[in-house]
């Protein structure tokens, strides 16, 4: 159970970092850019909706209900367009490029910190359970 909350503290700390970065250097491309903040959705072209590259899901394990991320390929038919290049241009700076992998980084850090909470609460219900049944057989 400690390794646990280690294991949790750490991924928690992490995913605060790697957000931060990622904020950081979009922060510095709009400051180069002189672009002030423009909401998402006047960035957006109005054609076909995207559909998206990255899904969490919840799927059953041997310990209980995890999440899992799948990652579709780019696939322009059936929608499934990289909107980094596809709502602003291909001519994309490389600091959005690089804030895009920080995001993508975040999602596997939270998916694993979720992953790890649900194990640490199972752990915490089995201790309690156990607890339950020793003090019965007092």
């Amino acid at each position: 159970m400690i390794h646990l909350i280690e294991d949790f503290e750490l991924l928690h700390s992490q995913v605060h970092k790697e957000t931060a970065r990622a904020q950081l250097v979009l922060a510095r491309v709009r400051l180069h850019k002189g672009f002030h903040r423009i909401p998402a959705e006047a960035q957006l072209p109005r054609g076909r909706p995207y559909k998206a590259l990255s899904r969490v899901v919840e799927e059953q394990s041997s310990w209980g209900k995890v999440f899992r991320i799948i990652r579709l390929p780019v696939n322009p038919i059936l929608g499934y367009l990289r909107p980094v290049t596809n709502i602003f241009g291909s001519m994309l700076p490389d600091n959005l490029r690089f804030a895009n992998r920080h995001w993508e980084h975040c999602l596997d850090l939270i998916v694993e910190c979720a992953n790890i909470k649900r194990k640490l609460q199972l752990t915490i219900v089995s201790i309690e359970k156990l607890q339950c049944f020793l003090s019965r057989r007092q």
